[in-house]
């Protein structure tokens, strides 16, 4: 009996301790800050013509405030420029200086 009631204990004990770990780590992934999630927006615009305009990277800047956009060839970069402004907001795009150069 002794042993029954020990292996409840710890079961419980592990279970709690799973459970809270678990809603600590899911509030630690939605809680993003502001700049993270204009920074995932932004991505994702970008990666969505990643083929279209010939991309070759990308990076967007943490401190210092620039999207870097290099493609294959220079012949996209109005193409780019018009894309961001209207598939992004401009409260996010006026956080940046956007750079374009070819892949050398």
């Amino acid at each position: 009996m002794y042993y029954n009631e020990k292996l409840s204990f710890v079961l419980v004990v592990l279970l709690t301790c799973i459970l809270v770990f678990n809603v600590y780590a899911s509030e630690v992934d939605t809680t993003k800050s502001a700049t993270e999630l204009r920074e995932e927006r932004i991505a994702t615009a970008i990666e969505n013509v990643w083929y279209k305009y010939d991309l070759a990277s990308f990076q967007i800047g943490i401190t210092d405030p620039i999207i870097w956009i290099e493609t294959e060839k220079m012949d996209y970069k109005k193409e780019w420029l018009t894309y961001l402004e209207k598939n992004v907001s401009n409260s996010d795009l006026e956080h940046y200086n956007i750079e374009i150069s070819e892949r050398k």
